[in-house]
């Protein structure tokens, strides 16, 4: 989801993803997160775009990072969430940055209504 910046293109492609994936199924996102160095944060001020973590490499390519709370809300609604791990990598441009690992079973639709419910209050 790094180089789609757009929320309605990500929102498009994580329809997609969750039309195609069948309940009990896995589905596994490794991306890079939004960080809290101030190179980053130069990056995505002096790119004023919205939402933020959105930034222009030097490349020209305009990517994006993201925010834990947002890949759950976003992807993993109706998943129970069957491993997680946050991490450090060395990007295509030899800089570091933080990135996660998460492993989501897609849950049955029963089991989405309980999820949805109790999820978020735990």
């Amino acid at each position: 989801m790094t180089c789609i910046p757009l929320d309605s293109d990500q929102t498009k492609l994580i329809q997609e993803l969750t039309g195609v994936i069948k309940p009990n199924e896995i589905l596994y996102v490794n991306d890079l997160l939004i960080n809290s160095n101030q190179r980053h944060i130069d990056r995505y001020e002096y790119s004023n775009r919205k939402p933020y973590g959105v930034f222009e490499d030097n490349e020209g390519a305009i990517l994006r990072h993201h925010a834990i709370d947002y890949l759950h809300k976003a992807i993993f609604t109706n998943f129970d969430i069957l491993h997680e791990k946050t991490f450090e990598v060395v990007t295509m441009n030899g800089n570091r940055s933080k990135s996660i690992r998460i492993i989501g079973k897609k849950l049955t639709k029963a089991a989405t209504i309980i999820s949805a419910r109790y999820r978020y209050t735990v």
